[in-house]
């Protein structure tokens, strides 16, 4: 079979080793990525319910801004090889940590440690993991493989999110999802050790480029200013929708396999749906409205639904019943699973196309400062915001529609 898949992508003999090992290390971050935040946004919620989550998400920005300023030094100043490996020995610490939290831990205590890092882990486990494909993959082999590595990575978010209700539901614990997520972590790691065992010597140098920008100098041009601002507003929406989702979540369903079972089987939804919209419409829409266009499908979409979810809110908070909240569960998922399908799908690659007009010699470090360190700042600013939000005794949840 991976012979007759080997001619039909026309790759070559001695590579097609390296390609499967690229495809498991995809596939098994997949795994990890998917049970690591079911998994945390599920212990949170059963453990402190959707009150905390705007300090929580908060907190989670600040180890954001932290892991991914780290992570940014270090990918400009060690080789593709010994980065690619300290990427992932990291994340694999932290999760064994975290892991190891079960027995030294408050189960209170683990559960917020685990939403709070959940965030900035799977950041920088995917950052990393793309980072080795455009380092070991040429732009022509690159474009023609990536595709198939999508829909590696993909199947395992996606088996990993649908799967684990079904072991709830057979008897195991949320928190033994863990150790699965671990050895998927552990098989990634050495599939790509032998990727970059592999590499040729023009990998060899280092990644330091004199004159880079740095987080503070994206500001310094008007483009890339516009480019951060715009992912930074993206970034607020979402944490926003997901502050939304997880509490009319809670409210219908407050916890035990339930929550697990909707979680699982939305969230797997949503990835699947993000794949098909960006394998079969992005590229039309792209052609026939231009990228701009491309960039505003996502806004408009959520301005229609977030006006009636709005108009709901108030008959749910103000004597509207059962019904009126049904109507605004269901306005809110829609807006959430919008958000995350069309965020993947529609604005991701918009951004990425955008990023390829950049000069080759700055074209990665504005990437990762935007996708990684001013996202979190995102994360921060908007967590802080709902954190005073929600103190103001007139507030209630769904007031968020509003903003």
């Amino acid at each position: 079979m991976w012979t007759r898949l080997g001619k039909l992508l026309q790759i070559a003999q001695g590579d097609r080793p390296m390609i499967v090992a690229l495809l498991l290390q995809a596939f098994c971050t997949g795994i990890f990525v998917g049970t690591f935040e079911l998994e945390a946004n599920t212990v949170f919620l059963e453990a402190f319910g959707a009150d905390r989550i705007p300090f929580a998400l908060m907190i989670s920005g600040l180890v954001g801004i932290l892991i991914t300023a780290i992570y940014g030094y270090f990918s400009k100043q060690l080789k593709l090889r010994a980065f690619g490996i300290l990427n992932l020995v990291v994340v694999i610490a932290a999760t064994i940590f975290i892991v190891g939290g079960l027995q030294l831990l408050d189960s209170d205590q683990l559960d917020f440690v685990t939403f709070v890092c959940a965030g900035p882990l799977i950041l920088i486990t995917l950052l990393g993991f793309w980072t080795t494909v455009r380092g070991e993959l040429s732009p022509s082999r690159g474009k023609q493989l990536r595709g198939l590595i999508e829909v590696a990575l993909v199947g395992g978010m996606v088996l990993a999110l649908f799967i684990t209700p079904l072991l709830v539901l057979a008897g195991f614990g949320i928190h033994d999802v863990l150790y699965v997520g671990m050895v998927s972590l552990v098989i990634a790691a050495f599939a790509q050790m032998y990727i970059l065992s592999r590499s040729g010597k023009e990998h060899g140098a280092y990644r330091n480029i004199s004159g880079s920008a740095g987080p503070i100098r994206l500001f310094s041009t008007r483009y890339t200013a516009l480019m951060a601002s715009f992912v930074v507003i993206g970034v607020a929406v979402s944490v926003f929708l997901h502050f939304e989702f997880l509490s009319v979540t809670q409210g219908r369903f407050p916890g035990g396999k339930e929550l697990v079972e909707f979680l699982g089987f939305f969230l797997g939804i949503s990835v699947l749906l993000a794949w098909i919209l960006k394998r079969f419409l992005f590229h039309w829409i792209k052609s026939k409205f231009g990228i701009r266009m491309t960039l505003l499908f996502l806004p408009a979409a959520l301005l229609l639904l977030s006006i009636p979810a709005a108009l709901f809110s108030e008959g749910y908070g103000y004597g509207g019943g059962g019904q009126a909240f049904a109507f605004f569960f269901v306005l809110v998922i829609l807006s959430y699973l919008f958000s995350r399908s069309m965020k993947e799908s529609m604005e991701n690659p918009s951004m990425n196309l955008i990023y390829q007009s950049l000069s080759t010699r700055e074209r990665e470090n504005i990437q990762s400062g935007i996708e990684g360190v001013f996202s979190q700042i995102g994360v921060f600013v908007t967590g802080l915001f709902l954190s005073l939000f929600v103190m103001l005794q007139f507030v209630e949840f769904y007031h968020t529609s509003y903003v």
